[in-house]
């Protein structure tokens, strides 16, 4: 069986954790699968802390994107696949379910840091609101998740 995968990836451990579940999962000759990264420009600076190649200090100008290095860390992590991308700026739920309206794969992979309390209650759940609004089913890999 052929696969369409989405996979929503900002480059952060548990977004790459996802990916290589996908890879450990999946036939490579019959899986696709587009990365989604959508860059929030209110959380730039907290990219720096685990993309790789991303400068939060530089000039915009003078930097590679913070998005375009997490999807080159994505696609490492998922060699051998055909591998696609759409990079979007905004609300990351609403770019992320855009896309997936658009491509309409068969399942929408995203990983899940597992924040609790008031921690994840102020800054919310991506992986939470796109289960809830999804056209298309999710799966959702929790960052400690084993096989």
């Amino acid at each position: 069986m052929a696969w369409e995968l989405a996979l929503a990836s900002d480059g952060s451990p548990c977004a790459l954790h996802a990916a290589d579940w996908v890879r450990r999962h999946f036939d490579r000759q019959n899986t696709v699968i587009k990365v989604i990264t959508v860059e929030d420009m209110m959380y730039r600076s907290a990219y720096a802390g685990y993309v790789t190649g991303y400068d939060a200090t530089a000039p915009l100008a003078h930097e590679l994107p913070w998005s375009e290095a997490a999807v080159e860390q994505t696609k490492k992590h998922l060699q051998g696949f055909l591998v696609q991308s759409a990079v979007r700026q905004g609300d990351p739920v609403r770019e992320i379910l855009a896309v997936v309206r658009q491509d309409a794969p068969d399942l929408l992979v995203v990983g899940h840091r597992g924040l609790h309390g008031l921690t994840g209650m102020l800054m919310g759940s991506v992986a939470k609101a796109l289960v809830h609004y999804s056209p298309v089913p999710v799966l959702v890999i929790p960052q400690d998740a084993r096989d």
